[in-house]
């Protein structure tokens, strides 16, 4: 599974899991999709490397394909295509 479909990550323990270290790791892929991991040693450390790892994805991996960190004017475009029409029919 690539890193950019991951949205969320959480972590169980169970007794024995706490006991030894491991644990379950959830990856939530969003639109109520979610893959369990069992017996995750170390799951804590786990979690926080690949919590890491998506958080150095560029931004154009999880959005429209313009790197929004280096052009900075992008959010701030004047493109008539983009203008939203209200109900009234006024833009």
């Amino acid at each position: 599974m690539p890193l950019s479909a991951v949205y969320q990550l959480d972590t169980t323990q169970g007794l024995l899991q706490r006991f030894v270290g491991s644990g379950t790791l959830l990856v939530d892929l969003g639109r109520d999709r979610v893959v369990t991991y069992r017996d995750v040693p170390q799951v804590h450390t786990f979690k926080d490397y690949v919590v890491a790892a998506v958080s150095e994805l560029p931004l154009t991996v999880m959005f429209d394909g313009v790197d929004m960190e280096i052009d900075s004017d992008y959010a701030r475009q004047d493109d008539p295509g983009a203008r939203q029409e209200r109900r009234d029919g006024r833009t």
